[in-house]
């Protein structure tokens, strides 16, 4: 079999071409150049298979190399720049189309993610505009872990006055009446949150993280307890026991608990709450006591 001279010719265009793709957009005049080269492996592709030659292998390579370039066609339209094409050109017109409807697309992207960007920003502004007003139990909850009750008594009461309806208002009122020994205000305060209780929420585990987080560590255990007793809020009670555990620094029993709890809400199929225990272990297993703040479980 004798050598056929345009075989050499297009394994070097190929060799020349390849490592040029990478740069050619750095370099004055780059793109014309690349795009000569590609036009030349046209040409002497063409030659070879009119010639009957197996040319295989370098049909793969050559077909990589303009997808690549099909893939970067708008990296080639700004190397490009406002220089012509030559109109015998086989790729030159291809590319730039496909750059001009590749920019036309990522318009048209922006401007329908500007719309719903739009759209999205105008529902939040009017649901916060029509929302009802809420009590203000986070800077009660604030001032409660901060330690400062007075200041939270009187936020509390405030806040309860404004929304006689919210549960969770009511059980901080309650909880900061019985460490100032108000008893009348703190048995009010229990009449109507129980009045309020949403469905699906246990009074007694509210009750007892409210009193776990003002420090009344004896009394959230009595509410810790009460849920142990029963089989049906046996989760929340060891969800408890593992949040106090936790408030008073023994970290290896919040440990130990939390995953109690998460292995007694699995048995309940109470999946959310499993999830939040662990998470709770886990963190606490990787940076130990203040890893997380103790947060509600679906009750």
């Amino acid at each position: 079999m004798h050598t056929q001279p345009l075989m050499p010719q297009l394994r070097q265009a190929l060799d020349k071409a390849e490592p040029y793709a990478l740069i050619y957009a750095q370099q004055s005049g780059g793109a014309l150049r690349y795009l000569a080269m590609l036009d030349d492996i046209h040409r002497l592709a063409d030659q070879c298979q009119a010639q009957g030659l197996d040319i295989e292998s370098e049909l793969v390579r050559r077909d990589s190399l303009i997808r690549r370039t099909q893939r970067d066609a708008e990296t080639f339209a700004r190397a490009l720049g406002t220089q012509s094409i030559p109109a015998t050109s086989h790729y030159g017109a291809e590319l730039v189309a496909l750059a001009q409807t590749r920019r036309r697309q990522r318009q048209r992207s922006w401007m329908t993610l500007g719309t719903i960007v739009a759209l999205v920003i105008g529902i939040i502004v009017y649901a916060v505009r029509t929302a009802p007003p809420t009590a203000d139990v986070t800077s009660i909850l604030n001032l409660g872990v901060a330690g400062q009750l007075d200041e939270a008594y009187t936020v509390a009461q405030r806040e309860a006055t404004a929304f006689p309806n919210d549960f969770e208002v009511h059980v901080w009122l309650a909880v900061l009446a019985e460490q100032r020994a108000e008893q009348a205000v703190a048995e009010a305060a229990w009449q109507r949150a129980e009045t309020a209780l949403p469905e699906g929420q246990t009074l007694t585990y509210t009750r007892g993280s409210v009193r776990m987080m003002v420090g009344d560590f004896r009394r959230a255990t009595q509410d810790m307890e009460l849920l142990k007793s029963d089989p049906s809020t046996m989760p929340e009670g060891l969800f408890l026991e593992a949040g106090i555990a936790e408030a008073q620094g023994r970290v290896t029993d919040a440990i130990r608990i939390f995953q109690a709890a998460a292995e007694a809400a699995e048995a309940a199929n109470r999946q959310e709450m499993a999830v939040i225990a662990r998470v709770r272990m886990g963190n606490l297993m990787q940076f130990g006591i203040n890893a997380t703040s103790t947060p509600r479980p679906d009750t």
